[in-house]
């Protein structure tokens, strides 16, 4: 097997101070590693992207773990990782990864990318909020499930998205991830997490006020764009006038 290539970031003009790459990659007690990933810390934070981050992850995982997750960790979407994400970059970057840090991310990353967001989820249908829907509900799992199978072709149809150079491309496969998401975690315990509903989306969610907050007249306070059960309807601008 070839000699893996030496990972380099990219050298830029930054406003926080660069840290010695060199001095802290030659840290080799526990001790001194996790003295040099707080070190280089603030510099990630700020000046790495976000991008450049989850790819490092990406590669990390791929390269340098046993999880076996490699397929898993490209098709998870950016935002569920973006929390981890600066681990991957420095320990990319520093040439190891302190043995506290790599265990925190077996305890966490790794069961999120066992769990698979974008793969199909087996729901219970003798659950409550499964039982109450009539066969015709707009969010009868039977219908959700069908949208997850669309969405993941459309997925597939996007392959290289995630990395173009093309905003608009990376944003829809970004949706569209986070879509599949959104529509299995409602599969597996009932809860509506995206902000739009649908076999592609067209539809958005409406908030409903359960309990009403007060200004100092005693009145409602309203939003528009809201329900409200006392008048039976959304709150519009044209009540504001």
């Amino acid at each position: 097997m070839a000699p893996r290539p030496k990972f380099t970031a990219k050298k830029k003009a930054t406003l926080t101070p660069e840290p010695k790459w060199t001095k802290l990659s030659k840290a080799k007690s526990e001790e001194a590693r996790m003295s040099a990933w707080f070190e280089c810390d603030a510099y990630v934070h700020v000046e790495v992207s976000d991008r450049d981050k989850v790819h490092s992850l990406y590669r990390w995982v791929q390269l340098e773990t046993d999880w076996g997750l490699e397929g898993a960790v490209k098709t998870t979407p950016a935002s569920y990782l973006s929390a981890y994400a600066k681990n991957g970059w420095k320990a990319r970057q520093l040439g190891f990864m302190p043995k506290a840090v790599l265990q925190n991310l077996e305890e966490t990353l790794k069961p999120l990318l066992e769990k698979g967001v974008t793969k199909p989820v087996a729901y219970d249908a003798t659950a409550d909020y499964f039982t109450a829907m009539d066969d015709d509900h707009p969010w009868h799992p039977s219908k959700v499930r069908e949208w997850v199978k669309k969405w993941q072709g459309d997925l597939k149809a996007m392959k290289g998205w995630g990395e173009s150079s093309n905003a608009n491309q990376r944003m829809q496969f970004q949706i569209a991830q986070t879509y599949i998401y959104n529509l299995n975690q409602f599969l597996a315990n009932g809860i509506w997490l995206d902000t739009h509903w649908g076999e592609n989306r067209e539809n958005k969610i409406i908030p409903v006020c359960r309990t009403p907050a007060f200004d100092r007249d005693g009145c409602i306070k309203r939003n528009v764009g809201t329900f409200y059960p006392d008048i039976g309807g959304v709150w519009t601008k044209e009540y504001e006038r």
